[in-house]
């Protein structure tokens, strides 16, 4: 054999191994890949109480002995918590810091819109996919494929929940109080306002306030005036209870309706609430996963001595979420998790999320009464 022929074998030769060596280094490359570290970034304002709930149950996931679903690919999950000290510059910093030193590969919240609404900007631009778990705002995903929320935006619930005031509840006029230096609060009045009008629901004044403590006494003025079969209460809980304590020092009866801002697990015995409705996502009377219920559950009775709160519960579904999404993919990008987490399909304790339209959860919501200082669940609506 020539010396040209041998060089040719020879070089054929190392193609063919150099082909071979970089087809197993590209499947040692997924199989390590599928066992690094995944980092969660999560964001939270930790001044607030209702917050730490939701740390609570993202880790209460985690610490389950086997997830209720299979898990083909199994990861190595850490999180990294940042307090956005409930403030968007707050926000903006601790999403900095997660995305650019952390170099998380997903973020969970924020859960207040003020927060998340920069937190998504910031996002977005760095290509870092994140799930708000609690946050309703109706700009949060738009024209941002990266970003999903967990629950229905406020201008689905205001579509939604002001036809059932009017179809179900049978009111035909009321009134909106709520804080114009509240993100939430505002564009929740604004939302529904525009939706009670256009189902022929009344709204007979524009009731805002600045400092609740200040401006009370004009709002109870205005309201002293009105007949109305309601007033409607999209607010902090703080707020909610101060003003239900006015109207009834006034002795003004008219149903008290209440927003998923609310934190019903704190409001339920006070005795200006009794009789309230409130509209939210889950209730810890419901069961829909019987042994996720029954750790979950177990759990949180043993640590708080409390029932579990709505926040607490979606949190822990939001993880599940998460998992799940992982368990489907052998190699995580940012790209192939946007892709599995908007097709999803996952029965939790909140109850069942049916898939993503617009990145926004399909998922019902519930209508709690309080009675007795206690609350159940009166009613189940889809939001579709």
């Amino acid at each position: 054999m020539n010396s040209y022929r041998l060089k040719r074998k020879l070089c054929s030769l190392l193609l063919i191994l150099a082909l071979l060596a970089g087809c197993g280094s590209e499947k040692n490359a997924h199989t390590d890949r599928s066992k690094e570290v995944f980092k969660v970034g999560v964001l939270a304002g930790l001044d607030r109480a209702w917050e730490h709930a939701v740390i609570e149950g993202l880790n209460e996931f985690l610490a389950i002995d086997k997830t209720p679903f299979e898990c083909k690919y199994k990861k190595n999950i850490q999180l990294f918590i940042e307090d956005t000290y409930s403030t968007p510059e707050g926000a903006s910093q601790a999403t900095n810091h997660l995305i650019f030193n952390t170099k998380v590969d997903f973020l969970l919240g924020p859960n207040l819109s003020s927060a998340a609404l920069p937190a998504a900007n910031i996002a977005q631009r760095a290509g870092v996919p994140m799930l708000s778990i609690l946050s309703s705002h109706h700009e949060l995903t738009t024209n941002r494929p990266l970003i999903f929320q967990m629950i229905s935006s406020n201008k689905i619930q205001a579509r939604v929940l002001t036809k059932y005031i009017k179809d179900k509840l049978n009111f035909s006029s009321g009134a909106i109080v709520y804080g114009v230096t509240d993100i939430y609060s505002r564009s929740f009045a604004e939302e529904f306002r525009s939706e009670f009008l256009n189902n022929g629901v009344s709204i007979k004044d524009d009731l805002k306030y600045t400092d609740l403590a200040r401006d009370t006494s004009d709002i109870i003025d205005g309201l002293t005036s009105l007949k109305i079969d309601f007033v409607f209460l999209p607010n902090k809980t703080e707020d909610v209870i101060f003003f239900a304590n006015k109207l009834k020092e006034h002795q003004l009866d008219v149903q008290i309706i209440g927003t998923d801002y609310w934190q019903v697990l704190d409001a339920e015995e006070i005795p200006s609430l009794q009789g309230a409705l409130i509209f939210d996502h889950w209730h810890h009377s419901l069961s829909t996963g019987a042994v996720l219920n029954f750790q979950f559950e177990n759990y949180y009775q043993k640590q708080n001595g409390q029932d579990i709160s709505a926040a607490s519960a979606m949190a822990f579904d939001a993880m599940g979420m998460l998992v799940k999404t992982l368990c489907n993919l052998e190699n995580p990008s940012k790209d192939a998790v946007v892709k599995e987490l908007t097709k999803l399909e996952f029965a939790g304790i909140s109850g069942k999320l049916e898939g993503f339209t617009q990145n926004r959860a399909n998922r019902p919501m519930v209508l709690i009464k309080i009675e007795d200082s206690k609350t159940r669940v009166i009613d189940t609506i889809s939001m579709k």
